[in-house]
């Protein structure tokens, strides 16, 4: 029985959907259903959609992540990343809502502003590294393709699982680094709060040293008036014995 129209684009719309989950799934190295930022990038290269792109490509990635209600060192899950694939679509169309730019009015908008812009700063640079990645995995294609060239030997599926290994490797090292470079941040957080308690405890023994002579320099200036007054209180009497 043949389908119907709606049917038939239910049906092609699965389709696309499980290819596109296909490629999604060559990424997800840990097989944990989500995949890094970082090789957005490299997925969306893979499917095709990056060509057509009429804004730059960095410009769509940070401008995305930006708007993703989430942390931007946060995976990326195949439900989230199809936010990202049909974002490229609807922009290749000239269909992608993009955010309008908003002009600060006063300095309260502009203390309002700033955290957003900070997060547009950090997903555009995150954006950056997303591209430098798939740069790295164009050039790994093309050496593992003129090797098997060279050798003729091989064919693209054999060609395929090379690529999936050397990425994998390449995302193994990524993040063996990163956690390298929090490991080394968290060093030098908890130094700096080292250093910080000790300036705050030095400074408070001298407040308190300070304070405590403070105190004896009041007793003694209290035990010369005593003194002081008690000499008067003698020459008076000795005034009055006198007379």
């Amino acid at each position: 029985m043949p389908l119907n129209n709606y049917e038939q684009l239910l049906r092609d719309a699965e389709d696309r959907s499980n290819k596109v989950q296909q490629v999604f799934e060559t990424y997800d190295h840990a097989h944990s259903g989500s995949i890094d930022s970082e090789e957005l990038m490299c997925l969306l290269d893979d499917l095709g959609v990056l060509k057509g792109l009429k804004t730059n490509k960095i410009e769509f990635l940070a401008s995305e992540l930006e708007r993703a209600d989430k942390d931007l060192d946060s995976p990326i899950s195949f439900e989230e990343f199809k936010t990202f694939y049909n974002a490229a679509k609807e922009d290749a169309m000239g269909r992608r809502k993009k955010g309008a730019a908003k002009t600060p009015s006063g300095p309260d908008e502009e203390a309002k502003e700033a955290p957003v812009n900070l997060r547009l700063e950090a997903a555009r640079k995150k954006a950056e590294e997303a591209e430098a990645i798939r740069q790295q995995n164009l050039e790994m294609k093309r050496r593992l393709a003129a090797t098997q060239a060279l050798h003729k030997a091989g064919d693209k599926k054999e060609l395929d699982a090379d690529v999936i290994k050397m990425r994998r490797d390449a995302a193994a090292k990524r993040k063996l680094d990163k956690l390298k470079r929090q490991e080394e941040a968290a060093k030098a957080r908890a130094h700096a709060k080292s250093v910080q308690e000790n300036d705050y405890y030095e400074k408070t023994a001298a407040s308190r040293r300070s304070s405590a002579e403070e105190s004896v320099d009041d007793d003694e200036s209290a035990a010369l008036s005593e003194l002081a007054a008690a000499a008067r209180e003698r020459k008076a009497l000795q005034l009055k014995e006198g007379s």
